[in-house]
Protein backbone atom coordinates (compact mmCIF):
# COMPACT_ATOMS: atom_id res chain seq x y z
CA UNK A 1 0.00 0.00 0.00
CA UNK A 2 1.34 3.07 -0.74
CA UNK A 3 1.25 6.19 1.45
CA UNK A 4 -1.09 8.54 -0.60
CA UNK A 5 -3.87 5.78 -0.16
CA UNK A 6 -3.71 6.76 3.57
CA UNK A 7 -5.74 10.10 4.11
CA UNK A 8 -3.84 12.94 5.44
CA UNK A 9 -5.55 12.57 8.71
CA UNK A 10 -4.43 8.99 9.05
CA UNK A 11 -1.12 9.56 7.74
CA UNK A 12 -0.60 11.89 11.05
CA UNK A 13 -1.86 8.93 13.02
CA UNK A 14 0.49 6.38 11.24
CA UNK A 15 3.56 8.74 11.88
CA UNK A 16 2.84 9.51 15.28
CA UNK A 17 2.83 5.17 16.11
CA UNK A 18 6.38 4.87 13.87
CA UNK A 19 7.55 7.62 16.35
CA UNK A 20 6.85 5.84 19.43
CA UNK A 21 9.63 4.11 21.52
CA UNK A 22 7.61 0.79 21.52
CA UNK A 23 9.19 -1.99 19.64
CA UNK A 24 7.49 -4.41 18.67
CA UNK A 25 4.10 -2.70 18.73
CA UNK A 26 0.87 -4.93 18.83
CA UNK A 27 -1.61 -2.55 17.59
CA UNK A 28 -5.36 -2.45 18.44
CA UNK A 29 -7.36 0.01 15.72
CA UNK A 30 -10.73 0.24 16.81
CA UNK A 31 -13.32 1.47 14.24
CA UNK A 32 -10.75 0.44 11.60
CA UNK A 33 -11.82 2.24 8.83
CA UNK A 34 -11.15 -0.45 5.63
CA UNK A 35 -7.94 -1.38 7.94
CA UNK A 36 -6.32 1.03 6.17
CA UNK A 37 -3.92 2.22 8.71
CA UNK A 38 -2.56 -1.36 10.26
CA UNK A 39 -2.52 -2.16 6.63
CA UNK A 40 -0.23 0.17 6.07
CA UNK A 41 1.88 0.24 8.86
CA UNK A 42 2.29 -3.77 8.36
CA UNK A 43 3.36 -3.38 4.67
CA UNK A 44 5.93 -0.47 6.08
CA UNK A 45 6.89 -3.13 8.60
CA UNK A 46 6.03 -1.09 11.25
CA UNK A 47 3.63 -3.04 13.69
CA UNK A 48 4.39 -6.69 14.76
CA UNK A 49 0.64 -7.63 14.35
CA UNK A 50 -2.49 -5.86 14.74
CA UNK A 51 -6.15 -6.10 15.42
CA UNK A 52 -8.77 -4.76 12.68
CA UNK A 53 -11.85 -3.57 15.38
CA UNK A 54 -15.23 -3.17 13.75
CA UNK A 55 -18.54 -2.95 15.29
CA UNK A 56 -21.08 -3.48 12.24
CA UNK A 57 -20.69 -6.74 9.98
CA UNK A 58 -20.38 -4.35 6.57
CA UNK A 59 -17.03 -2.25 8.17
CA UNK A 60 -16.00 -6.20 9.54
CA UNK A 61 -16.04 -7.35 5.68
CA UNK A 62 -14.46 -4.34 4.51
CA UNK A 63 -11.72 -4.40 6.75
CA UNK A 64 -11.08 -8.00 5.91
CA UNK A 65 -11.19 -7.83 2.13
CA UNK A 66 -8.17 -5.45 2.54
CA UNK A 67 -6.16 -7.54 5.03
CA UNK A 68 -7.02 -10.23 2.67
CA UNK A 69 -5.91 -7.67 -0.80
CA UNK A 70 -2.58 -7.48 0.77
CA UNK A 71 -2.55 -11.39 2.14
CA UNK A 72 -1.77 -9.91 5.44
CA UNK A 73 -3.37 -12.83 7.32
CA UNK A 74 -0.23 -13.31 9.24
CA UNK A 75 0.26 -10.09 10.02
CA UNK A 76 -3.48 -8.36 11.01
CA UNK A 77 -6.76 -9.85 12.68
CA UNK A 78 -10.07 -8.46 11.63
CA UNK A 79 -12.24 -8.65 14.49
CA UNK A 80 -16.43 -8.08 14.91
CA UNK A 81 -17.08 -6.69 18.25
CA UNK A 82 -18.25 -3.15 20.17
CA UNK A 83 -14.86 -1.20 21.72
CA UNK A 84 -12.30 -2.86 23.24
CA UNK A 85 -14.20 -6.12 22.87
CA UNK A 86 -12.54 -7.35 20.55
CA UNK A 87 -9.11 -6.96 22.54
CA UNK A 88 -8.20 -10.12 24.83
CA UNK A 89 -5.44 -9.82 27.62
CA UNK A 90 -3.68 -12.23 25.54
CA UNK A 91 -3.30 -10.09 22.67
CA UNK A 92 -0.76 -8.40 24.39
CA UNK A 93 -1.61 -4.43 22.75
CA UNK A 94 0.27 -2.32 23.87
CA UNK A 95 -0.77 0.56 21.53
CA UNK A 96 -4.34 1.29 20.54
CA UNK A 97 -6.01 3.88 17.99
CA UNK A 98 -9.48 5.34 17.50
CA UNK A 99 -9.98 7.71 14.76
CA UNK A 100 -13.05 9.39 13.23
CA UNK A 101 -15.34 9.36 16.17
CA UNK A 102 -17.17 11.90 18.10
CA UNK A 103 -14.97 12.68 22.10
CA UNK A 104 -17.40 11.58 23.89
CA UNK A 105 -17.87 8.17 21.66
CA UNK A 106 -14.01 7.75 22.55
CA UNK A 107 -14.41 8.50 25.80
CA UNK A 108 -16.70 5.69 26.15
CA UNK A 109 -14.92 3.11 24.30
CA UNK A 110 -11.84 4.06 26.35
CA UNK A 111 -13.85 3.26 29.87
CA UNK A 112 -14.66 -0.12 28.01
CA UNK A 113 -11.13 -1.13 27.37
CA UNK A 114 -10.15 -0.05 30.85
CA UNK A 115 -13.14 -2.23 32.68
CA UNK A 116 -12.09 -4.85 30.76
CA UNK A 117 -8.29 -4.42 31.70
CA UNK A 118 -7.02 -4.22 27.88
CA UNK A 119 -6.56 -0.23 27.57
CA UNK A 120 -2.62 -0.12 26.85
CA UNK A 121 -0.43 2.58 27.84
CA UNK A 122 -0.10 3.88 24.32
CA UNK A 123 -3.31 5.73 22.68
CA UNK A 124 -3.29 7.95 19.39
CA UNK A 125 -6.48 9.56 19.09
CA UNK A 126 -8.38 11.31 16.82
CA UNK A 127 -11.67 13.03 17.45
CA UNK A 128 -14.37 15.00 15.53
CA UNK A 129 -15.37 17.23 18.30
CA UNK A 130 -15.35 17.07 22.35
CA UNK A 131 -11.58 16.88 22.36
CA UNK A 132 -11.38 19.28 25.44
CA UNK A 133 -13.12 16.90 27.42
CA UNK A 134 -11.33 14.12 26.06
CA UNK A 135 -7.93 15.46 27.28
CA UNK A 136 -9.50 15.85 30.69
CA UNK A 137 -11.03 12.32 30.38
CA UNK A 138 -6.81 11.23 29.42
CA UNK A 139 -5.81 13.08 32.50
CA UNK A 140 -8.07 11.81 34.85
CA UNK A 141 -7.40 8.14 33.60
CA UNK A 142 -3.34 9.23 34.44
CA UNK A 143 -2.47 9.24 30.79
CA UNK A 144 0.11 12.28 29.69
CA UNK A 145 -0.37 13.75 26.36
CA UNK A 146 3.31 13.62 24.64
CA UNK A 147 2.04 15.04 21.42
CA UNK A 148 -0.51 16.24 19.40
CA UNK A 149 -1.27 17.37 15.95
CA UNK A 150 -3.63 19.94 13.52
CA UNK A 151 -4.11 18.54 9.85
CA UNK A 152 -6.41 19.72 7.49
CA UNK A 153 -7.97 17.84 4.57
CA UNK A 154 -10.84 18.79 2.44
CA UNK A 155 -11.90 22.01 4.67
CA UNK A 156 -12.39 19.84 7.72
CA UNK A 157 -9.60 20.22 10.62
CA UNK A 158 -8.74 17.64 12.59
CA UNK A 159 -6.97 17.21 15.79
CA UNK A 160 -4.67 14.40 17.01
CA UNK A 161 -3.79 13.53 20.70
CA UNK A 162 -1.03 10.85 21.45
CA UNK A 163 -0.84 10.15 25.27
CA UNK A 164 0.43 7.16 27.13
CA UNK A 165 -0.34 6.24 31.28
CA UNK A 166 2.47 7.54 33.91
CA UNK A 167 2.46 6.88 37.69
CA UNK A 168 1.41 10.61 37.53
CA UNK A 169 0.58 13.18 34.61
CA UNK A 170 1.23 16.33 35.20
CA UNK A 171 -2.78 18.29 35.50
CA UNK A 172 -3.70 20.80 32.41
CA UNK A 173 -5.42 23.96 33.44
CA UNK A 174 -8.81 25.04 31.59
CA UNK A 175 -6.72 26.89 29.08
CA UNK A 176 -4.45 23.77 28.31
CA UNK A 177 -7.50 21.46 28.22
CA UNK A 178 -9.06 24.03 25.72
CA UNK A 179 -6.23 24.64 23.07
CA UNK A 180 -4.14 21.74 24.08
CA UNK A 181 -0.29 21.96 25.12
CA UNK A 182 1.29 21.60 22.47
CA UNK A 183 -0.83 22.80 20.03
CA UNK A 184 -0.16 26.22 22.50
CA UNK A 185 3.45 26.03 22.03
CA UNK A 186 3.08 25.07 17.87
CA UNK A 187 0.29 27.77 17.23
CA UNK A 188 1.15 27.35 13.08
CA UNK A 189 -1.23 28.67 10.21
CA UNK A 190 -3.92 25.50 10.38
CA UNK A 191 -3.75 26.06 14.04
CA UNK A 192 -4.81 29.88 14.08
CA UNK A 193 -7.30 29.10 11.14
CA UNK A 194 -9.08 26.99 13.48
CA UNK A 195 -9.42 28.85 16.57
CA UNK A 196 -10.33 32.16 13.99
CA UNK A 197 -13.80 29.44 13.40
CA UNK A 198 -13.93 28.52 16.82
CA UNK A 199 -13.97 32.07 17.92
CA UNK A 200 -16.57 33.05 15.30
CA UNK A 201 -19.06 29.62 16.20
CA UNK A 202 -18.73 30.43 20.13
CA UNK A 203 -19.44 34.16 19.69
CA UNK A 204 -22.47 33.33 17.39
CA UNK A 205 -23.85 30.88 19.88
CA UNK A 206 -23.29 33.47 22.89
CA UNK A 207 -24.94 36.16 20.93
CA UNK A 208 -28.14 34.00 20.85
CA UNK A 209 -28.05 33.20 24.27
CA UNK A 210 -27.83 36.98 24.96
CA UNK A 211 -30.79 37.63 23.09
CA UNK A 212 -32.74 35.21 25.46
CA UNK A 213 -34.84 36.72 28.36
CA UNK A 214 -32.44 36.78 31.28
CA UNK A 215 -35.24 36.28 33.89
CA UNK A 216 -35.64 32.49 31.66
CA UNK A 217 -32.01 31.47 31.88
CA UNK A 218 -31.49 28.53 33.77
CA UNK A 219 -28.42 28.54 36.17
CA UNK A 220 -26.60 25.89 33.56
CA UNK A 221 -26.96 28.67 30.40
CA UNK A 222 -26.14 31.35 32.35
CA UNK A 223 -22.86 29.27 33.37
CA UNK A 224 -22.31 28.29 29.29
CA UNK A 225 -22.74 32.34 29.11
CA UNK A 226 -19.52 32.52 31.43
CA UNK A 227 -17.50 29.65 29.70
CA UNK A 228 -18.34 30.84 26.24
CA UNK A 229 -17.17 34.47 27.65
CA UNK A 230 -13.78 33.16 28.96
CA UNK A 231 -13.19 31.10 26.00
CA UNK A 232 -13.57 33.86 23.40
CA UNK A 233 -11.63 35.99 25.29
CA UNK A 234 -8.45 33.51 25.40
CA UNK A 235 -9.02 32.93 21.84
CA UNK A 236 -8.76 36.32 21.35
CA UNK A 237 -5.36 36.89 23.43
CA UNK A 238 -3.98 33.28 21.40
CA UNK A 239 -5.00 35.34 17.95
CA UNK A 240 -3.34 38.25 18.89
CA UNK A 241 0.06 36.30 19.80
CA UNK A 242 1.92 36.19 16.49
Amino acid sequence: MKAERLSKRLDQVAQMITQTSLAPIRLADIGSDHAYLPAYLALQDQIEWAIAGEVAQGPFQSAQATIDSYQLQDKIQARLGDGFEVVQVEDQINLATICGMGGSLIINILEGGHARKVLPDHLVLQANNQVPQLRRYLQGMNYQLIDEALVEEKGQIYQILQAMRQDQVTLLDDRQLLFGPYQLMKQGPIFKRYWFNEQDHRQKVLDQMQGLNKETLSNKDQAKQKQLRQEIEWIEEVLQND
